[in-house]
């Protein structure tokens, strides 16, 4: 015998006669195992821990060193509120040409800190106070000032020009922001001041008309409302503006996907790919469905047991070939949406480089080359992720939920059924808002993690004045402030979040406590199998439930999938006066054959049929080799 199992034996021998002699069978039963005789010890336990943790986690008083510190932030935004209030004063006694307002999204952050998701008033500001007051006055005027701007310079940059040309008489160039925009089911439109003087827009305005003309900013703008009004009142936006600027965005959007069919021709042979790549996806998709699963194994083994070795085997044999299936529809599926995906948004932005390299150069004096390099690189990717990536995850995820519930639906009683799926609902209903709330508290602790970053960089950064002037402990004394003020803040969120983890994953697990509750008398009186039971529960409370929250939490993004779409159609159907679009300088041809036709479609004169004989000659001797031509053609 070895030494370790000597030990063991001794241990196991003196731990039987503890046991025996001090803690009889009843008295260790009252502890373990976990039944209603247990209950009671476990639930005192518990219930002393959890007010431990109450009196440790959540009754604290808020520390000296905080409230000194949020004084302190108090007193910096109240400050700050004055110094805008001041040069606010000073700007509204400038004409409108020469006056420069604060924008409004500075203002915001001096009424509400984005960090610690809290009004400022909360560091000591009272809401009556005057300077409070005037600054909340001061957001109101700048968002529906700004909006206004907006919806002006949008509506300006998205004018017919037939219609510039045609109401020169009662429009002005450089819009004003106060004046009232309509936008209609067939054009955007502007009334615009009476008895307005034209004047040139300057180089400025027209940069900033041509930054407004894909949307964009309206829509940033429409955001920055919707949030503020979130965060701090609906009284601080004018909700009529916002819902016209919704609607001058909606029919810019119509506007542009007119042009559809530009984008179409340049994506055509990506949509057979794409379509594969699609139904392959949802065929594997419903086979995981039917194999991926623990009840099915079990099945095999339940067979197996009752003494059926021969349909075992099949059963098997079944479940192997659909996982190798399976495998096998992963490689057309992945090299597919690959291929896809690099063709979509290869093709896209030969496209609008080609549609770019055509335009005026009052097109480049327009638009930066930041707007241009976003429009070549981002959009074309958003698009590619939107028409082909997006679709395809959604009709994965709703291939999964059907193929799992009509297995459920067919393989257990409607009354399990009926029963099962309720604790699915209300779970999937909490989920939604919860994994929101989770994202948030994740951001919040983020941007408190990025504020001591920065606090830290800037002791570091002016490490020479603080030495200089010997404030090492005053230095110390404010970093060390704030590192409390983060770690309570932090734990706070980390609190809340985890305490609702918790309620979330005990009503999950409730709810397959429960399933397995109800389906137990079907199980005893035979209408179904342990295998179909387990399996029932697995797709219930695992496959639909997290997949159809994720399916909805994904849903609301169809409704700005096609953004991008309007900004490269009406790039890509512009045209040039100086590259007229049907009348190209420049043909690039793969072979002899497209090089033939080609020149079929040209009228030509004498000396052009002389030309072409000679082509056509060269074209004939070098058939079957691979050539790339370039021929400058000049239509008779």
């Amino acid at each position: 015998m070895s030494i370790v199992s000597f030990a063991a034996t001794q241990m196991e021998s003196l731990l039987d006669v503890y046991l025996s002699d001090y803690l009889s069978e009843e008295a260790f039963a009252r502890v373990w195992p976990l039944s209603k005789t247990s209950l009671p010890a476990w639930g005192g336990f518990l219930g002393l821990l959890m007010v431990t943790w109450v009196f440790n986690f959540i009754v604290i008083n808020k520390p000296d060193a905080i409230k000194r510190d949020e004084e302190k932030r108090g007193k910096f935004y109240h400050e700050m509120m004055r110094a805008v209030l001041t040069y606010s004063s000073k700007e509204e006694l400038k004409s409108e040409e020469e006056r420069k307002r604060p924008e409004a999204s500075r203002v915001y952050k001096l009424l509400w800190d984005d960090v610690h998701k809290v009004r400022t008033t909360k560091y000591g500001i009272a809401k009556n106070d005057e300077v409070n007051v005037k600054m909340e006055a001061l957001l109101q005027r700048l968002l529906v000032h700004e909006l206004k701007k907006a919806v002006k310079y949008t509506i300006e940059a998205n004018k017919d020009p037939d219609n510039n040309n045609n109401d020169n008489d009662d429009a002005d160039p450089d819009p004003d922001p106060d004046a009232d925009a309509v936008g209609d089911a067939n054009e955007i439109t502007v009334s615009a001041a009476d008895n307005s003087k034209i004047e040139p827009p300057s180089v400025d305005d027209i940069k900033t008309i041509a930054e407004h003309k894909s949307g964009d900013k309206l829509h940033s703008m429409i955001r920055f409302n919707k949030e503020v009004a979130k965060n701090m009142g609906k009284q601080f936006v004018d909700k009529g503006l916002i819902t016209s600027a919704q609607k001058i965005c909606k029919e810019l959007y119509k506007k542009q996907s007119k042009k559809a069919n530009s984008v179409l021709a340049l994506v055509g042979p990506v949509i057979p790919h794409a379509i594969k790549m699609i139904l392959i996806c949802c065929l594997r998709t419903a086979l995981c469905a039917k194999f991926h699963q623990i009840g099915v194994w079990v099945h095999v083994i339940e067979v197996g047991a009752a003494g059926d070795m021969a349909q075992a085997i099949d059963l098997l044999f079944e479940l192997w070939l659909g996982h190798m299936f399976i495998k096998l529809l992963n490689l057309p599926e992945d090299t597919y949406r690959k291929r896809a995906k690099s063709m979509f948004g290869s093709r896209i932005r030969n496209g609008v480089l080609a549609a770019m390299v055509r335009q005026d150069y009052e097109y480049f004096d327009k638009n930066s080359t930041g707007v241009l390099q976003e429009r070549l690189n981002r959009d074309a990717d958003e698009l590619g992720d939107n028409l082909i990536g997006f679709p395809q995850e959604m009709l994965e995820k709703l291939t999964w939920i059907s193929v799992n519930l009509y297995i459920v639906y067919h393989q257990c009683p409607w009354g399990l059924f009926t029963v099962a799926i309720w604790p699915v609902i209300m779970m999937v209903t909490f989920q939604y808002f919860m994994f929101r709330y989770f994202r948030k508290c994740e951001e919040r602790m983020r941007r408190v993690g990025q504020e001591g970053v920065r606090v830290t960089s800037e002791v570091l950064r002016q490490i020479k004045t603080v030495r200089q002037f010997a404030m090492e402990p005053q230095s110390a004394a404010q970093f060390a402030r704030s590192n409390i003020s983060r770690h309570m803040m932090v734990e706070q969120v980390h609190i809340v979040t985890e305490c609702a983890r918790t309620f979330v994953w005990s009503l999950f697990d409730s709810g397959i406590a429960l399933t397995i509750l109800f389906g137990l008398p079907y199980v005893a009186s035979g209408q179904m199998s342990t295998a179909a039971l387990i399996d029932t529960f697995c797709k219930i409370n695992f496959n639909i439930c997290f997949c159809l929250r994720e399916f909805l939490e994904k849903l609301p993004k169809a409704a700005e999938l096609l953004q991008p779409l309007g900004r490269i159609c009406d790039l890509l159907d512009s045209t040039s006066l100086i590259e007229p679009n049907s009348d190209p300088a420049f043909v690039d041809c793969a072979c002899p054959e497209d090089l033939t036709a080609l020149l079929a479609l040209c009228e030509l004169d004498d000396c052009d049929r002389d030309r072409l004989t000679e082509t056509e000659t060269v074209a004939e001797r070098s058939v079957g080799a691979s050539v790339g031509a370039s021929v400058g053609a000049s239509v008779g």
